[in-house]
């Protein structure tokens, strides 16, 4: 059995054998293609795709443009989070824009206990995560793993897809999409 069926059969005999965040990336494109299944074809406004960024590096599952300047995607450490860009905006037009997104997604999105993220904003910031929810994944030695079972997280990241992503935008599309997702 190769490392990447491995993976997706959740067997971890022979992790230390992954390079790098091999294993997480492996781990979210799984992910991705299970979303993609439970879906049945019915399109919710989602294009996902993994990516890996940094030189760690970081890796991610992003779910697409349709909703910019919000977007969700899973991080390294499992969460997932509702990101805003704010790249070319005044430091008062990101406060704005932060202020504006946190109020529309904080209503739509209460049921699923997001965690909002109220940190300081850094001036040069061109992105900014303004919630983060449970996805029903756990980060253990820097690779991902489901915290419960592979049906409930997908069930509850697909609720969450479909209501976030089914909505119309916040606020106009003013971002570059040559350039997005951003790099940090």
């Amino acid at each position: 059995m190769d490392l990447q069926e491995r993976c997706f059969s959740g067997d971890q005999s022979r992790i230390e054998e992954y390079r790098g965040k091999t294993w997480s990336l492996y781990f979210l494109g799984h992910l991705k293609e299970k979303l993609i299944e439970s879906l049945g074809g019915r399109d919710i406004g989602i294009d996902p795709f993994v990516y890996s960024h940094g030189r760690e590096p970081d890796t991610f599952l992003y779910f697409g443009r349709s909703k910019l300047p919000a977007y969700l995607e899973i991080n390294q450490d499992g969460l997932l989070n509702l990101k805003v860009n704010l790249e070319g905006l005044t430091v008062e037009e990101k406060e704005e824009r932060i202020k504006k997104a946190q109020t529309c997604h904080q209503n739509l999105l209460e049921d699923y206990d997001p965690v909002s993220k109220t940190r300081r904003l850094n001036p040069r910031a061109k992105i900014k995560t303004i919630m983060s929810f449970d996805a029903g994944l756990v980060r253990q030695d820097g690779n991902l793993f489901y915290s419960s079972a592979q049906a409930e997280t997908i069930s509850r990241l697909s609720e969450i897809l479909e209501r976030f992503y089914g909505e119309p935008p916040f606020e106009a599309n003013d971002v570059d999409l040559t350039i997005h997702p951003p790099n940090y």
